[in-house]
């Protein structure tokens, strides 16, 4: 596992996971149609480093193959704290952790970062799972917070600090 900037050839993988309504349900994405364009406008914007300061993606491959993206959100240079997220093609064991993994040494020691925090849906286990496997503690949880599969669904917030 590899992490690397975006490629064009990249852009068919991500357009489809942004229009995967599972994926997005799970990953608290946006739920509504997306547009050819604006899906390749948020594909340019996260393609070059910089365009968005509070925002950093990267691809996650495999040799050549792309297997999706992680990313930190929300960073707040001041306080020195980031949301990360995670989206994979590949339920390749391993990967995630691998590329979590990497994001959490640069943001420790590239970007100075001091805390990074996650929101998991409940009924995402495997994501909960690889992120106490990583030593993230449950700092919360927002009771009934979203709709998943018709029901109201608790999101937990998990945090690591970065020492």
């Amino acid at each position: 596992m590899i992490l690397s900037s975006f490629q064009q050839s990249d852009f068919e993988a991500v357009k489809a996971l942004k229009e995967s309504y599972d994926l997005q349900k799970i990953i608290q994405g946006y739920l509504f149609p997306h547009s050819d364009d604006a899906i390749k406008y948020w594909f340019d914007k996260i393609s070059n480093p910089g365009e968005t300061p509070s925002e950093l993606h990267w691809a996650v491959r495999s040799q050549d193959a792309f297997l999706g993206y992680v990313a930190l959100h929300r960073i707040d240079w001041i306080n020195r704290n980031a949301e990360i997220g995670i989206v994979l093609n590949s339920r390749q064991k391993g990967i995630g952790t691998q590329a979590v993994n990497s994001i959490l040494h640069i943001a420790k020691n590239d970007l100075g970062l001091h805390k990074i925090y996650a929101r998991v849906l409940q009924p995402n286990v495997p994501a909960i799972h690889m992120f106490t496997k990583l030593n993230f503690s449950v700092e919360g949880t927002l009771v009934d917070d979203r709709l998943y599969n018709g029901a109201w669904t608790t999101n937990i917030i998990l945090a690591k600090f970065l020492r």
